[in-house]
Formats: structure tokens, C-alpha cells, sequence
């Protein structure tokens, strides 16, 4: 791996600094309204950052060649990525909380702050993944993975937001949420048809959002070397 492949994609210290921006946006809001239902955000965005955070140790095992610790942080990536993107499906919160202490305008932009760093964290580190797969697999099964990836991330942004389970219970639950997925609408595909849309939709806002970060990135590099 060479020393460019070692590096991420994007900054940290960006990340932090969008951080930051949500963090203070929040506070001002809870500050002025006295109202603390959005603080579920703060948990969300560290949720999404776990990926990144899995993502940038998988790589630092890969090039170390430490194969158990490798697939270990590859393996936590993967079932937490969804987490990343998840963030968007917060704005269905503005029903319940809109007009509560400050104009719904507000509660949009700073929705909006939160998801939009969940999702850059979590196409930094698809990209930071990709990478590994590309150079451990070829080109070819590097875009294979990142398709589907993109959609297996949809169908968990579904299972998390309508069925409700966690990253961690694929760990500490995965027999109960199995029969729970399979008894919400898989044994009849035919006829549950919202879970199908629901993951082609999130998959392909996934994928191609993911085709813009990785042209700006390479266009970034180009004019930088």
C-alpha cells in the first residue's frame, strides 16, 4: 500500500470542526427554547461517527498485515455504516417537535447539519473501505462491493428506523432480529413491497452520493499533487 492509500480521504480534523457546528447549533436551540427533545442527535452523529473510526483502524491493521485485527474492525464497520446515513431519517422527528420553542426553518437547517456530517463521515469511510477492497480484490469486486454495500445499507436504515433494532444486535441479538426481519414482510416479498423501495431508494441516493464524494475527492487530489 502506498503512502497516498494510506491517507483519508478527508481531513479529521473537518469532520470535527462539523461537528462542533451541530453540537452549538443544538445548544443554542436547547438554550433559547428550553426544550431538550433533539438531544437524540448528539447520539446519532456518535454513532455515525463509529464507522469512520472502525474504517480508518481496519485500514491501520491492513497495512500492518494483522489479518484477525483486519477483519475484526472491517466486520464492525460494516454492520455500523448504516448508522452514518441513518441521520437523514431524522427529519421525520419535525412532526413531533416543529413550531416547539423556535421556527420549524431551524429545526430543518440543524436536521440538516446533522445529516449532512453523518453522511460525508460515512462515505469517508466507504471510501477509506473501498479502497482496502480494490487493492485486496481488484477494481472490479472493489465496485461490487460498494453496490452492494450501498444497498445493504438502505435495507438497514429500514430495519432501523421501522423495525427498530440496533448495529449491536447483530451481536448481541441476531437469532430475534432475523425472525423479526422475516416476520416484517420478507416471507412474502409479493406483498410487502415498502421495505423493497425503501432500500432501493436510500441504496441508490447511497451510491450515487457516494460517485460524487469520491469525483470530488479525486478532482481535489489532481490539483493538490
Amino acid at each position: 500500500m502506498d503512502e497516498h492509500s494510506k491517507k483519508l480521504p478527508v481531513d479529521f480534523r473537518v469532520f470535527v470542526w462539523a461537528t462542533l457546528v451541530c453540537v452549538c447549533v443544538l445548544a443554542l436551540r436547547v438554550v433559547y427554547a428550553g426544550v431538550t427533545g433533539y438531544l437524540f442527535l448528539l447520539w446519532n452523529l456518535f454513532l455515525a461517527w463509529l464507522p469512520l473510526l472502525f474504517a480508518d483502524a481496519a485500514q491501520l491493521f491492513y497495512v500492518h498485515r494483522n489479518k484477525v485485527r483486519f477483519w475484526l474492525f472491517f466486520f464492525l464497520w460494516l454492520i455500523f455504516f448504516p448508522n452514518a446515513p441513518y441521520i437523514l431519517t431524522d427529519f421525520a422527528h419535525l412532526r413531533f417537535w416543529a413550531t416547539v420553542g423556535v421556527p420549524t426553518w431551524f429545526d430543518f437547517l440543524m436536521i440538516g447539519a446533522f445529516a449532512v456530517t453523518g453522511i460525508l463521515l460515512g462515505l469517508a469511510s466507504l471510501q477509506v473501505a473501498g479502497k482496502i477492497f480494490a487493492e485486496r480484490f481488484g477494481a472490479f469486486w472493489s465496485w461490487f462491493f460498494l453496490v452492494a454495500v450501498s444497498f445493504l445499507t438502505g435495507f438497514g436504515i429500514y430495519v432501523g428506523r421501522y423495525l427498530r433494532w440496533n448495529s449491536w444486535d447483530v451481536i448481541l441479538h441476531p437469532r430475534a432480529l432475523v425472525t423479526d426481519i422475516v416476520g416484517g414482510g420478507l416471507d412474502q416479498p409479493l406483498a410487502q413491497y415498502q421495505p423493497w423501495i425503501f432500500t432501493f431508494l436510500f441504496g441508490a441516493l447511497l451510491l450515487s452520493s457516494y460517485l460524487v464524494f469520491s469525483h470530488f475527492c479525486h478532482y481535489r487530489h489532481r490539483h493538490q499533487s
